[in-house]
């Protein structure tokens, strides 16, 4: 009987092939932006309903200035998982962006009742409020 040969140690294994949401990610990470998105959009077409997936468009969406499109990707993601207090925190991001702090204000304010520790969503929250003459 033959057993296989076995290769040795240091040969080099070959890539694992990536899926689109990590080609996205990799991209995103890279500073690629335009690319992510395309990624991005591949990513959510194989899986429609996929809330992070959502999420990380909707915050590239706001690293591109697109804050229309960011607000429709993460609006997406909290019908499919209200208790993401990051998706809440970017929505309000995105909403500020567009001039509607009323919205942006009650997208903080869920962040902070979903996660207290959430000091970025409480930073933004306080800002909201001074502009809005809510706080002094």
């Amino acid at each position: 009987m033959t057993e296989s040969p076995s290769l040795p140690p240091d040969t080099p294994k070959p890539p694992a092939t990536l899926t689109p949401l990590q080609q996205a990610q990799a991209a995103q990470a890279a500073g690629r932006l335009a690319e992510a998105a395309a990624w991005y959009e591949q990513a959510l077409a194989l899986a429609p309903e996929d809330p992070a997936s959502l999420v990380q468009l909707g915050v590239l969406r706001i690293q591109l200035g697109q804050y229309a499109a960011a607000a429709q990707a993460l609006s997406q993601a909290l019908a499919l998982r209200p208790e993401d207090a990051f998706a809440h925190y970017n929505l309000g991001n995105a909403l500020y962006f567009q001039g509607d702090l009323g919205s942006a204000l009650a997208q903080f304010q869920q962040a902070v009742q979903l996660d207290a520790s959430f000091a970025d969503a409480h930073h933004n929250l306080g800002f909201i409020q001074e502009q809005l003459g809510l706080r002094q």
